[in-house]
């Protein structure tokens, strides 16, 4: 029998970018990697979270060193960017995004390249790596240690760790036996494909306005969405040169029967957004897609990410084995880099003699509550948008909510400092109320008023000074002094802006990018 300290059963995004931090941070650990799939994988497989924003970059280019890997090999990304309203004529659309990269920019990743590099550079570095494999078993004796019993070609083997870790995405292998997920409210349904072809929206339109609109770089890089109620349609570039096209719907607005199939996808997109339609189909030339997959039901939650104190065992959850939320705003990269983080922090204590079970709940603790915080962002959320205006809004608070609390925490390295996080709960608790209450303001604008006529306006993002400042911060490198100051400032100018947001929703005669909001907003912080 083999032995190790820590066996990842799962060998994609979440299971890889363990290895890779925990061969970065701890040392004298044996880790062994048992995945289902044979490698090399192709390029520009079949998996969603192709998309990262600000905190899944920086863990990928800055925590597992791969800064220079991705700059040469993968795409940066120009931000969200959202088209509402026309659906004919782009340039009669309303849209909201950026006229200019912000500071702290975020890749569109092409994950056959990425998992392929992990696999190489893991393999150089001694992990031990096994494909083309099938897990049978998972147990634990009386004293705590796992088993992993597998299978490769005809023969069986097992593996025994002192640590066993679940990436096994949506499968979840210990999720499923252990009896750990719970139904979270959102109810979504998904599909996505390939095109073996770059779809540019920059191209859509030859009015002299919109082209002229300054956006540098091209749209074609932003992660673009067409809006709509109950729904969104995502475009996202690939290194590759593919691109890849997904819907996902709220399951009471729209029927999954009408995406278990490209040729009921296309009937749908003919309908609901007939100028992407056009463009999709012309790339595909009379071609069937790359690759094509739907899902009903795709968000749930998990009780237990690591095992509790009541237990010998050691294991954890990393990625979709443990929960997933929403494809929107792309929070998939974040989750694994959160659940990476405590657990290599855990692996890492322990090698040390410390004592890591009072810890151990403390990180499921935090990571539970980043989990909820963000379900709000999307739990009956979905009728709304279509509304530019409260989408507009909306993006404001949710971004200026997401870098100065998470994303300056991630940055400067704060979440598992136990310490500054206990000796700001109250203040984290307040925040956390007014960020519940404010989306359910936002849910009832959507119940409301769920759409609006597009009018081509434009929400440039870049043009708002607080969202620049924010997102510019999270590459400052913060002492302990300096990161609980920062944070205390991003607090109290949270309060101020969810009082100005909430004024806004209720003025239905104020535009959006109003002379006295956006620079309001640039003042959301404590002096």
């Amino acid at each position: 029998m083999n032995r190790c300290d820590v066996v990842i059963v799962g060998g994609g995004l979440a299971g890889l970018c363990l290895a890779r931090q925990l061969q970065i941070e701890t040392t004298g650990l044996k880790i062994v990697v048992i995945e289902s799939s044979s490698h090399p994988v192709p390029v520009a497989a079949h998996k969603v979270g192709e998309s990262t924003v600000e905190i899944g970059a920086h863990y990928l280019a800055d925590t597992l060193e791969l800064r220079s890997y991705l700059d040469a090999n993968h795409l940066k990304k120009f931000g969200l960017r959202c088209f509402f309203g026309d659906n004919v004529d782009i340039a009669k659309a309303d849209e909201l995004g950026a006229s200019s990269a912000l500071p702290v920019s975020s890749y569109q990743l092409d994950r056959g390249l990425l998992e392929n590099h992990l696999v190489e550079t893991l393999r150089d570095s001694d992990v031990e790596i096994h494909t083309s494999t099938r897990v049978k078993d998972v147990s634990f004796d009386a004293d705590g240690t796992g088993y992993v019993t597998y299978q490769h070609n005809d023969q069986r083997f097992c593996v025994g760790s002192r640590w066993v870790i679940d990436a096994t995405g949506r499968r979840g292998l210990l999720r499923k036996q252990m009896n750990l997920k719970i139904e979270n409210g959102l109810k979504g349904n998904a599909v996505w494909f390939r095109v073996d072809q770059r779809i540019r929206v920059d191209d859509w339109s030859n009015n002299a306005d919109w082209q002229e609109r300054i956006c540098r770089p091209e749209r074609w890089l932003s992660t673009n969405h067409f809006m709509g109620q109950g729904y969104w349609v995502w475009l996202i570039p690939l290194s590759s040169g593919a691109t890849s096209v997904g819907i996902v719907a709220d399951a009471k607005a729209h029927s999954i029967k009408d995406f278990t199939s490209f040729n009921r996808v296309e009937h749908w997109l003919r309908e609901k957004q007939p100028q992407l339609a056009k463009a999709i189909m012309s790339a595909l030339d009379g071609n069937q897609p790359m690759d094509f997959t739907w899902v009903r039901n795709y968000s749930y939650g998990c009780s237990e990410m690591f095992s509790s104190r009541k237990s010998k065992q050691q294991w954890a959850l990393t990625g979709e084995a443990g929960l997933f939320l929403d494809p929107f705003y792309s929070p998939g990269m974040d989750f694994i880099a959160y659940g990476n983080t405590f657990i290599t922090d855990l692996m890492r204590r322990q090698s040390e003699g410390e004592n890591i079970e009072t810890r151990k709940l403390i990180y499921q603790q935090t990571y539970l509550s980043f989990y909820e915080s963000s379900l709000h962002l999307y739990r009956d959320q979905y009728n709304g948008f279509g509304n530019f205006r409260l989408m507009s809004l909306k993006t404001i608070w949710d971004y200026s909510y997401y870098w100065s609390v998470l994303g300056l925490l991630f940055f400067n390295k704060a979440i598992t400092d136990t310490d500054l996080l206990t000796s700001r709960s109250d203040s984290l608790a307040s925040i956390r109320q007014v960020h519940t209450d404010l989306q359910q303001q936002f849910q009832r604008l959507a119940k409301n008023e769920p759409f609006v006529n597009a009018s081509a306006s434009f929400m440039d993002q870049a043009a708002i000074p607080l969202l620049q400042r924010l997102n510019r911060e999270l590459a400052d490198k913060l002492n302990g002094v300096e990161l609980g100051e920062r944070l205390d400032a991003n607090l109290i100018g949270l309060h101020q802006l969810a009082s100005k947001i909430s004024m806004a929703l209720g003025d239905k005669q104020q535009s959006v990018m109003s002379a006295t909001l956006i620079p309001e907003l640039s003042q959301c912080r404590a002096s």
